[in-house]
């Protein structure tokens, strides 16, 4: 049985390690389920035994992307720490190459994008490690959740479309201080 196991696992890692080297250079709705069996050596049949349809392997896809960077940031304080959320996301992005660049990029990969904002959305707001929203109310919190993801990612992708012609470290600085004063001037106020 534990043969069985293994080689599952092995089968799914060459299926979708194929599908990330497919995503850095061909477009999501073009990658079919004969292309990435010819690119993985592996028979058609046997990629039926694990998935349905490209769908579904895309879906595996984000989950593991999404899951894996959010156990990254699940502890930082979402008000006090927005520098190292900010950092974490660059960091990260870069750390995933021109598979990456391309997801948060391209016009074409706007759907994929959207998918994984509205997971790492949905793990940040069915979480109570963000203990500092609390005196917020659950749509007060989802809003704020959902502002400091899409900044992060709408910051890092000018950032990466003007070349990354600025220091990181310095688009880092600079995104987080306009995420944080957003957030400052929005506990102060609601502190009022």
């Amino acid at each position: 049985m534990a043969n069985t196991d293994l080689r599952v696992q092995r089968t799914k890692k060459i299926l979708k390690d194929t599908f990330n080297e497919m995503i850095v250079t061909t477009d999501f709705e073009k990658i079919t389920i004969k292309d990435l069996c010819d690119k993985a050596m592996i028979n058609r049949r046997t990629f039926y035994l694990h998935y349905s349809s490209i769908e579904d392997i895309l879906e595996d896809f984000i989950s593991d992307y999404t899951h894996e960077y959010y156990d990254l940031i699940k502890d930082f304080d979402t008000i006090e720490e927005v520098d190292e959320l900010v950092r974490m996301y660059f960091t990260y992005s870069e750390q995933k190459g021109m598979m990456f660049e391309r997801i948060n990029t391209s016009p074409n990969f706007e759907y994929i994008r959207l998918r994984m904002i509205q997971k790492v959305e949905d793990y940040a707001n069915n979480d109570n490690n963000f203990h500092m929203l609390k005196k917020f109310d659950k749509v007060s919190q989802n809003l704020i959740h959902s502002f400091i993801n899409w900044a992060c990612v709408g910051l890092y992708r000018e950032w990466v479309k003007n070349g990354r012609n600025l220091p990181m470290d310095e688009a880092i600085k600079l995104s987080a201080n306009l995420i944080k004063n957003g957030l400052k001037a929005t506990v102060k106020e609601n502190r009022k």
